[in-house]
């Protein structure tokens, strides 16, 4: 660890210079977090603070010795007074931590630490965090891997965020790679080109101008095995805030449904949300078969606000 001369970074000297001696691991990246120096190793991780010695003025906290480390270095970012990163240790890695004190609390979920642990390289991670509405975000970029994972601090929940490539049909990492809070907007720099673009739930395009499509798959839906047949599907969501003209005067909504679990997929089924001011409206699909283990995936991409609030199914159960 190593400090210039003050305010500037020319001058390096040779006393202010400090070894790290509580473990083996090299460190490999840094945040300040309440005025304190959070140092993550490959394998493990310590926190120092201004002590005022001379004549290197910083030294470790006593305790503050987490065996967690860090898999990506610019994974680490600030959240809510708080630190969270992609860690790693002896027993394993991909596995996102939030600092609680100086502890590392575990935050992913199984399911997202499947996903990550199944991409080529995870390393290469990056993170940054904001406030919005409210909500506290942490968003986890894998470039290579084209996968973006977003944590809620305020819900606890996980979901992934991407960038609809209409070429080839899928969905890539999402461009924001870095975040910035000024001019009282949320900017975010581009990972691609690297342009700036304001980010905001009022903006209903994504980088280029290019439609944001949204994407909302519910769970498995089975009893037993056992015949379901689906008579009415419905959504519970703000209806009647189409647009005055052109592309979502008229917002569609598109059912795909699965019959076999989530690997194949049927025809898609389209419904209207509404048109400006229809807010007697209702998002409903009928007479949508049998199966016995179903998924249902919903999508939008009309320039317009979508807010679900829950989603109604009339069943029927058979007897094998």
């Amino acid at each position: 660890l190593k400090i210039s001369g003050l305010l500037e970074g020319l001058t390096w000297t040779s006393t202010q210079i400090a070894q790290r001696s509580a473990a083996a691991d090299p460190w490999r990246s840094m945040m300040v977090v309440h005025r304190d120096i959070w140092l993550f190793g490959e394998r493990t991780s310590e926190v120092w603070y201004n002590s005022g010695a001379a004549p290197f003025p910083f030294e470790p906290i006593p305790g503050a010795f987490l065996e967690i480390g860090i898999a990506a270095p610019f994974s680490v970012a600030r959240i809510d007074n708080s630190a969270v990163w992609l860690g790693r240790s002896n027993q394993g890695s991909a596995v996102v931590y939030r600092s609680e004190g100086y502890s590392p609390r575990r935050i992913s979920t199984h399911a997202v630490e499947f996903a990550i642990q199944g991409y080529a390289t995870f390393n290469d991670a990056t993170g940054y965090s904001y406030q919005d509405q409210g909500h506290s975000f942490y968003v986890l970029t894998f470039p290579t891997a084209q996968a973006t994972w977003v944590w809620d601090s305020s819900t606890n929940l996980w979901h992934e965020r991407g960038y609809w490539d209409a070429d080839d049909n899928a969905y890539e990492a999402s461009r924001g790679i870095c975040h910035a809070y000024i001019f009282d907007r949320h900017l975010v720099g581009d990972r691609a080109s690297g342009t700036i673009y304001t980010q905001s739930i009022s903006t209903y395009t994504d980088a280029g101008g290019v439609p944001l499509r949204r994407l909302r798959r519910a769970p498995h839906l089975s009893n037993e095995q056992r015949w379901l047949t689906y008579d009415k599907f419905q959504l519970d969501m703000e209806v009647g805030v189409g647009l005055t003209t052109g592309q979502g005067s008229d917002p569609q909504l598109m059912l795909r449904m699965s019959r076999d679990g989530g690997r194949t997929w049927g025809n898609e089924h389209w419904t209207t949300a509404g048109a400006l001011g229809t807010y007697l409206t209702r998002a409903i699909w009928r007479q949508l078969g049998r199966a016995r283990d179903a998924v249902f995936e919903v999508v939008v991409s009309d320039p317009v606000p979508i807010r679900l609030t829950n989603a109604y199914l009339d069943v029927r159960s058979g007897t094998n």
